[in-house]
């Protein structure tokens, strides 16, 4: 019987392939938040990364701005809404009925809704 040598396929790719599919592949783990982070709307800082595509239990998408997204967790029974950029999920500002019972700290961004960055309305 003659037998041939098998050709092994080649994988080769472009470094520019390779570089855009770590950064679609960095960008998915920021967008799914890779279960990490804030559960509750309650443990929410300004500061801290969430999820837009699967919030906290409680919060859901009320309006976008420019690269913001505001989101409401149950501000129509005294919860907050948050300012939360939209690449990063990083939360810019909290604001609700909470801050009656706070101190308003707008340079760390609790209490200060909307940010500056929000020019939508």
């Amino acid at each position: 019987m003659n037998s041939l040598p098998l050709k092994k396929p080649s994988f080769h790719s472009s470094p520019g392939a390779r570089r855009g599919s770590l950064l679609t592949a960095v960008l998915g783990m920021l967008l799914a938040g890779s279960g990490c982070g804030p559960v509750s709307f309650d443990e929410i800082e300004p500061g801290d990364h969430i999820s837009l595509l699967s919030p906290p239990q409680g919060c859901e998408t009320a309006r976008s701005c420019g690269g913001l997204v505001q989101l409401n967790c149950r501000v129509e029974v005294d919860g907050p809404y948050f300012y939360v950029e939209t690449l990063t999920g990083r939360v810019v500002s909290s604001c609700g009925e909470a801050c009656a019972a706070m101190e308003p700290r707008p340079e760390e961004g609790r209490c200060a809704c909307p940010p500056k960055a929000w020019a939508c309305d």
